[in-house]
């Protein structure tokens, strides 16, 4: 779901090093990695957003506030992405071990629960706030589009 939306792990995988913006609060568009809206995130030769404003037919309203929305979402969600991916590396590492310590896995898997739950009401919130910006048509279209590709379609 996440994924239509330009937002998969692959890109965030791909960052080992915590940027700097993270560690002092710069916000500056170069100082952060590209959200998958910008034009430099491209997917065969076309950036997500750009892929969007053509399936939904956005109006150049449309698109700006589609562009901060998805910006300001993965600004947030990147944290919450990253703190998810360390503690499932902790977890495996911890359940791979030759005497795995169980209270240590039950707590992991607790907080990844937690985690999951914290990232889902960011998206919700995401989503509230791109139904204000589209129509009710494309709207309809957008949750096609999201069930198709959950069943791989």
């Amino acid at each position: 779901m996440i994924g239509m939306l330009g937002f998969g792990g692959t890109a965030l995988a791909l960052t080992t090093a915590e940027p700097d913006y993270a560690k002092n609060g710069n916000r500056a568009a170069d100082a952060r990695p590209a959200a998958p809206c910008e034009p430099r995130m491209l997917h065969h030769g076309r950036g997500t957003g750009f892929r969007m404003n053509e399936r939904f037919n956005l109006s150049r309203e449309q698109q700006i506030s589609f562009r901060d929305l998805r910006r300001k979402y993965f600004d947030q969600s990147i944290a919450e992405r990253r703190h998810l991916r360390d503690l499932k590396k902790e977890l495996a590492e911890e359940s791979l071990k030759k005497n795995p310590d169980q209270k240590k896995i039950n707590a992991l898997a607790d907080t990844i629960g937690i985690e999951h739950s914290k990232l889902a009401r960011t998206e919700s919130r995401f989503f509230g706030e791109l139904s204000s910006i589209l129509t009710p048509e494309q709207v309809q279209t957008f949750l096609k589009m999201k069930e198709r590709r959950m069943h791989g379609v």
